[in-house]
């Protein structure tokens, strides 16, 4: 029993992996379309995929995607990204950077007159 509930694990924990892998590759992929909302979202997608393992390639991903979406005028995206953005630094012990690109969502929240942005903005 010991050795089959063994050789399980190992399968499932084998198979996640090359899942997440997979979805990883799909996104990359995505990531390089020419169409820029498919463009963005896996962008943003891959961000909150490597938010907890892997922070600093998040913020790559994070960072071209607010490429993307400034070239495009996506502003619902850009708080978005803005949001990942200061997220990362804030759980990466980076405060002061933190609230910087929290000033910034704020004030282009306030510029856009998006309330929820804001609100959540001072829940946090």
């Amino acid at each position: 029993m010991g050795k089959s509930w063994l050789l399980f694990l190992a399968f499932w924990t084998i198979s996640l992996s090359l899942f997440a892998q997979a979805k990883i590759d799909s996104l990359l992929e995505t990531s390089k379309s020419s169409n820029p909302e498919k463009q963005l979202k896996a962008l943003l997608e891959l961000g909150q995929l490597f938010h907890r393992n892997d922070p600093d390639s998040a913020l790559v991903y994070i960072n071209q995607g607010f490429e993307v979406a400034k070239k495009e005028d996506f502003s619902t995206e850009i708080l978005s990204l803005l949001n990942m953005k200061g997220n990362i630094l804030r759980d990466q012990g980076k405060f002061e950077e933190a609230r910087q690109i929290y000033q910034k969502l704020f004030d282009l929240a306030s510029k856009q007159q998006n309330n929820r942005a804001q609100a959540q903005l001072h829940i946090c």
